[in-house]
């Protein structure tokens, strides 16, 4: 049966995939870029984060005092019963929201500022997930091909010229678990997640 030369084409494209994964996987600088990259971006998303946090705390205190205010001129004789209940209502409804966002905020500032990602935890994912290719079959490689590799970029001669590769935790625990190693559900792992374009 003659291949297809889409086909052809196709095998030879994961095949040049996997030998440049393979030749970043072996490379020792680009843990260590891609530890410091991702430590100085999680410190840069902080900043913004806590501005926004304080910003919410004065709506809310400003929420506050707004109630008190409504309720003063309710008591004093300027509103009716109806007109307090609403705009009451509507303050409640705006503090709950931004209670909600602030929430959100705080989750986002908790996961930004735990620890920094360490070094041998990318070093380790990129380690196993070499072994992995060198223990999958051709199927399975191409299924782990599509699971890490985001994009392909292909220039004017029709060659590969970048491919971008993304590498999570849970990413992580599937090569862990293809391997039958433990994964890193606990507690005291680094939550982690770059890309990375070779």
């Amino acid at each position: 049966m003659a291949r297809n030369s889409n086909s052809a084409r196709a095998d030879k494209a994961e095949e040049y995939a996997f030998s440049r994964i393979k030749e970043v996987l072996l490379n020792k600088m680009v843990p260590k870029d891609i530890v410091a990259n991702v430590n100085r971006r999680s410190a840069k998303s902080i900043k913004p984060l806590f501005t926004e946090k304080a910003t919410i705390e004065m709506q809310l205190a400003d929420f506050e005092m707004r109630k008190v205010t409504v309720f003063d001129l309710y008591e004093g004789g300027d509103l009716s019963k109806d007109l307090l209940t609403s705009r009451i209502k509507e303050i409640v409804e705006s503090q709950n929201s931004l209670v909600i966002r602030r929430s959100e905020v705080e989750e986002q500032i908790t996961i930004n500022s735990d620890n920094p990602i360490p070094y041998c935890i990318i070093k380790d994912a990129m380690q196993d997930f070499n072994k992995l290719i060198n223990a999958a079959d051709k199927d399975q490689r191409k299924m782990f091909l599509q699971l890490i590799i985001k994009k392909i970029t292909v220039g004017d001669n029709r060659k590969i010229d970048t491919i971008e590769i993304h590498f999570n935790e849970s990413i992580r625990n599937i090569v862990k678990n293809f391997l039958g190693e433990e994964s890193s559900d606990n507690e005291d792992s680094s939550p982690f997640l770059f890309s990375l374009a070779i």
